[in-house]
């Protein structure tokens, strides 16, 4: 017959065993739930965060690092493109290119200009093109604490930089977690290659019309501004040949109009074809949708049918500045 001694220490002795079980069964439990749990919410459990949060971006101007300054409209135009690119993302709101371009040449700091522009995150990099290849380099940073989040160098040829300024507005998008829609996820994967011929002969156009629009607030050089139009047309028209089917080359030319506008009519049939060959080739395309507006609005006084299309782009990118401000100037 066992002791009182041995006795009052199995007493003891079973509360501490039924701990332990308890103990070790939660334990269990937890672990089940932290393994099933989705994946969103285990890194708060773990003692993870999702990374910085970042809702809003603003890509500063590419540094051309080619050392030709030729090239200097070429860095600008894959700056024009990469916002164009992360625009289309909803939940990500994107400053426009008006207002990063004054940052080009700058001795602010990032989080200056982040407050600047009220963004969460900074895009900034640099371009090297040699003949038929481009190599750009983008890192994103945390404005708030100035601290680096991802950083890439790709290099690709000059027939796939469309798809390069969609593979880098995707690794943006999934470093710092922002949810893609299926029709962004497609749109950022299926992007075709261009024609490097016409590429270059749409920038062509574009330096051409750049330069019209600045000598165009002097009355003095009205002559200089129409060769530099006509030039710009000849250009678009080039790249429309090279490549058919590039969409940018056909609202150049509504571009020129634009800027030309009543010192020539005769431009008018040539954009109302463009943009509708645009918006053929590319629905999607939220730049057709405002220059298609602009069309109704200033030539055709058709406010109705104008307002649809601003509608329509803003609706294709939530966060695109230039569809707000385009629709606010309609308005």
């Amino acid at each position: 017959m066992p002791d009182a001694g041995s006795a009052a220490a199995q007493l003891l002795r079973r509360p501490l065993r039924l701990s332990i079980l308890i103990g070790l069964g939660l334990a269990g439990l937890v672990l089940a739930i932290v393994g099933f749990a989705p994946n969103h919410w285990r890194p708060h459990w773990l003692g993870k965060g999702d990374g910085p949060s970042i809702r809003s971006i603003a890509v500063l101007p590419l540094q051309n690092l080619s050392g030709d300054p030729s090239q200097d409209y070429f860095a600008d135009a894959m700056t024009e493109e990469l916002i164009t690119e992360l625009s289309r993302i909803r939940a990500l709101r994107v400053i426009s290119r008006t207002s990063v371009m004054r940052f080009k040449q700058t001795n602010k700091s990032l989080p200056e200009i982040a407050r600047e522009l009220g963004v969460d995150g900074i895009v900034e990099g640099s371009v090297v093109r040699s003949g038929d290849r481009v190599r750009i380099t983008a890192q994103l940073i945390h404005a708030v604490k100035d601290a680096n989040v991802w950083a890439k160098t790709y290099d690709r040829d000059m027939q796939d930089v469309l798809e390069l300024e969609s593979t880098v507005a995707s690794a943006i998008a999934r470093e710092i977690n922002v949810e893609l829609t299926p029709q962004e996820q497609s749109h950022l994967s299926s992007l075709r290659p261009v024609n490097h011929k016409a590429l270059d002969a749409y920038l062509d156009g574009r330096h051409h019309l750049d330069k019209a629009d600045e000598m165009s607030i002097r009355n003095s050089l009205e002559k200089a501004v129409d060769d530099e139009l006509r030039m710009a047309v000849v250009s678009f028209e080039q790249a429309i040949r090279e490549d058919p089917n590039y969409v940018p080359a056909y609202l150049g030319i509504v571009d020129t109009l634009d800027v030309w506008c009543a010192k020539s009519p005769e431009l008018l049939p040539k954009a109302r074809v463009a943009v509708a060959r645009a918006l053929q080739l590319d629905d999607s395309f939220v730049q057709a949708h405002l220059h298609y507006a602009m069309l109704l609005m200033r030539w055709d006084w058709n406010w109705v049918a104008a307002e649809k299309e601003y509608l329509r782009a803003i609706e294709l990118s939530p966060n695109s500045a230039d569809a707000h401000q385009s629709y606010s100037n309609y308005l």
